[in-house]
């Protein structure tokens, strides 16, 4: 009963949030997925669940995991400030291979703490 991926997505220690134009708030994380199967698992990517916004990895668009193999990398999370209900959200990612959803996770997003 246990999954075939194992999912953590973690804020860089130390970062703050970082505002992107007028209505962007980014952070930054780091990842790590463990392929727990004998096959490696094609078309790596990240999809936001629970808010609107974008993934965006600093490299490895789209990337493979060899048969119990590890990835590391780093991503930005950007939400829209109208989607930012706190100064510490819970957000939920999904993790795809392909159309597939292989694992989800969740983690916090931190934003101001004034939104006017």
């Amino acid at each position: 009963l246990r999954n075939d991926v194992e999912a953590r997505v973690l804020r860089l220690p130390g970062s703050l949030y970082e505002h992107k134009g007028e209505d962007v708030i980014s952070n930054v994380y780091t990842y790590k997925l463990v392929n727990k199967t004998v096959v490696s698992i094609e078309d790596i990517h990240f999809k936001l669940l629970s808010h609107k916004g974008e993934i965006n990895l600093v490299k490895n668009q789209g990337f493979n995991i060899e048969k119990e193999g590890l990835a590391e990398g780093t991503l930005f999370i950007e939400l829209h400030t109208g989607a930012i209900k706190s100064d510490k959200e819970r957000v939920e990612i999904g993790i795809y291979s392909g159309d597939d959803l292989i694992e989800t996770t969740t983690t916090s997003f931190l934003g101001p703490r004034s939104y006017k």
